[in-house]
């Protein structure tokens, strides 16, 4: 067992090390110009290209050893394929298929559902994710900027989600107020979970004129990200002091930046220069985090998020 950390750990370092972009660790860059209304706030591009098994347009993934819909990827598919949609028309195809597996595969509840455990996290089959119903709020509002559905309809289907999302289920009550959880039903709070719920939000906003939401989960997370901040201004990915890698720690990065274009706050501006100083350090925290890895591997049979 002992080795087999130890090989864990050099083989996460030189991962983090080479930089090497992969489908799930993309650089995902802040947009702070729209060409067309529909683009998202990061630039999904590189999530249009899925290079996985695909069931008539729908990624199929495995978790814990076995094949499946996911619908976090499903959602950061569609929405990578309208960011791409202009520079290739036949992304419309897929889209709308898509559309119709969001549409089937949401619950009464407004959820949608994964039918996997987590077992680090204590997760059981049928959780759901605030991260989830933000990615799918904002694709189903860009779908409809599209004309791809009636405003009637959008309407019905991302105010259940809205309301799924707000549901205890997915929201934890802290000392600065609701976080909005990625895995539903775990004490974590993951900070770009939280971001892309909040994303989800605005979209709610713009499609609804209803901005009461965006603006209380703003407030929030300006009051609790100091939580987020490790030493030498490097970030966290949850509460619970997980450092956050290299990929993850500029994503958080490029989400205040993309904060900063939306809501024109200078703190998020002055957060994302804070943090990217640590950049020019990089090696130093690849390094500390490998270690963490390795003490912590529990987390070794599910796509790696940290």
């Amino acid at each position: 067992m002992f080795l087999t950390k130890i090989r864990y750990g050099f083989v996460r370092l030189f991962e983090d090390l080479s930089n090497k972009e992969d489908y799930w660790h993309a650089r995902l860059m802040a947009r702070t110009e729209f060409p067309y209304k529909e683009l998202y706030y990061l630039n999904f591009t590189p999530k249009s290209n899925y290079p996985f098994k695909k069931n008539n347009s729908i990624p199929i993934v495995e978790m814990n050893g076995e094949e499946m819909e996911f619908s976090i990827t499903i959602f950061n598919y569609g929405l990578g394929l309208i960011d791409e949609l202009h520079s290739n028309p036949n992304n419309i195809f897929h889209i709308k298929n898509i559309l119709e597996w969001i549409f089937f595969n949401q619950g009464d509840d407004g959820g949608w559902h994964n039918d996997y455990s987590i077992s680090y996290l204590s997760v059981k089959p049928g959780w759901s994710s605030a991260m989830g119903q933000g990615l799918a709020i904002s694709f189903i509002y860009r779908c409809y900027l599209l004309n791809l559905i009636s405003k009637d309809i959008a309407s019905e289907k991302i105010e259940i989600a809205k309301n799924h999302m707000l549901s205890d289920e997915l929201s934890n009550e802290t000392v600065y107020g609701i976080i909005l959880q990625e895995f539903g039903g775990a004490s974590e709070n993951v900070l770009n979970g939280y971001i892309f719920a909040i994303y989800g939000l605005y979209d709610y906003a713009l499609f609804t004129g209803k901005f009461d939401y965006f603006d209380y989960h703003i407030s929030v997370l300006k009051s609790i990200i100091v939580k987020y901040n490790f030493v030498f201004n490097w970030s966290y990915y949850t509460t619970t002091k997980t450092i956050a890698s290299l990929f993850y720690h500029q994503l958080h990065i490029d989400m205040m930046y993309s904060l900063h274009h939306i809501t024109k706050d200078l703190f998020f501006l002055k957060k994302a220069r804070f943090w990217e100083k640590s950049l020019r350090f990089g090696y130093l925290f690849i390094f500390i985090k490998a270690i963490q890895k390795v003490l912590n591997m529990s987390s070794l049979n599910t796509i790696n998020r940290q």
